[in-house]
């Protein structure tokens, strides 16, 4: 049979989308669907992020059968042409070349002339492909995928940009800390103030884009898309989880947080909000991992000792049940956060990668 591009408008369509990832991981003791949480929010463009984007579902069939699918995604504010939230069965190459085809015809009609395969909107939503060799449950807020993924985009015409997490034992960091010495005594440090919630979430959002508007691919967003992608979280989350430095009494850093959830999750099944949050408040005492999702200091303040006294406030709150840790992605040309990774002692853990390509008028360069 002749594979077939169909683009997703339907309800009917859409809810496919979500039932080709639940059947191409079903039984995968690597993958945990609270990732879908965010897929959900752009495929059916449910916040006010996603509905200022051009947002645009497609998948590749032969006789009925989904064999890829993804979503290009564009913002004005990014000069690319996103494939987002990419799946594919394996061994379909060609499939795949006929969205990477498509995708450099979405690109010039959106006026772009670049491609990324890997980004789903916006750093903070997710960003990377997981490269083999690390398949092991993946932790809330991270992103896991086949291990055959980036073989599909492992040839000519793409440039490869690389991320990785590390992981760290919480002791061996309280220790490395100490012998730091207390740099930060300008700063001050305070907790999240939950009963503020939407105000202390748009300041969140004001300081990303303060703290990190030099990270590749980063792009300012307005700070209540922050507010909407957060706010289900609310019950899940603790004064202690959200620590802002001050300088002078004004918020200069953030450090961001949080238990692991995934581990209360089984892998490879569906599951639900209302799931994780039940399993969360029942089984919560038996989870010893922590995320550290974000960390930023405002650029004139980066080099004061404000990243270190963010590190030991959040120690100091962590409860005596965490032992382990993981970050969220750095990329591997940040040099300065790779090298406080490094010196704080942590370990490469996972490894990702995202694609880059430029179009012109007769296809990739």
């Amino acid at each position: 049979m002749k594979l077939k591009l169909v683009a997703l408008h339907t309800k009917g369509q859409k809810k496919r989308f979500v039932e080709f990832i639940y059947g191409l991981y079903a039984g995968d003791r690597s993958w945990v669907d609270s990732s879908l949480f965010v897929m959900k929010m752009f495929l059916y463009q449910t916040d006010t992020f996603t509905r200022q984007n051009f947002i645009r579902p497609i998948a590749v069939r032969e006789d009925g059968r989904t064999l890829a699918q993804c979503m290009f995604i564009h913002d004005p504010r990014l000069p690319y042409l996103q494939i987002g939230f990419f799946d594919a069965l394996q061994d379909q190459t060609e499939a795949v070349g006929m969205l990477l085809d498509e995708a450099q015809n979405a690109a010039r009609i959106t006026g772009v002339d670049k491609v990324v395969i890997g980004l789903h909107g916006h750093v903070s939503y997710g960003v990377g492909i997981l490269m083999p060799g690390r398949e092991n449950r993946i932790s809330f807020d991270s992103l896991y995928n086949k291990p055959y993924y980036c073989d599909y985009f492992e040839v000519p015409g793409f440039e490869r940009h690389t991320l990785s997490t590390y992981t760290f034992k919480l002791d061996d960091v309280r220790q490395r800390i100490t012998g730091l010495g207390r740099t930060y005594e300008e700063f001050s440090f305070r907790t999240m103030r939950l009963n503020d919630y939407k105000n202390e979430m748009i300041l969140f959002g004001k300081l990303c884009n303060g703290c990190l508007r030099q990270t590749f691919l980063y792009f300012d967003r307005d700070p209540e898309n922050l507010f909407e992608l957060m706010s289900g979280l609310k019950p899940l989350l603790r004064p202690e989880h959200l620590i802002f430095a001050l300088k002078n009494g004004r918020e200069a850093g953030f450090f961001f947080w949080h238990p692991d959830y995934n581990a209360v999750l089984p892998p490879g099944r569906k599951n639900s909000l209302v799931a994780l949050m039940a399993r969360y408040f029942l089984l919560k005492s038996t989870i010893d991992t922590v995320k550290i999702n974000a960390v930023g200091v405002l650029p004139e303040y980066q080099r004061t000792g404000a990243i270190v006294g963010l590190f030991d406030a959040a120690l100091r709150r962590a409860p005596a049940q965490f032992k382990r840790g993981e970050t969220n992605f750095v990329w591997d040309s940040n040099r300065n956060s790779r090298m406080l990774n490094l010196k704080l002692g942590n370990t490469v853990d996972r490894r990702y990668a995202v694609y880059c390509m430029e179009i012109a008028q007769g296809g990739c360069l």
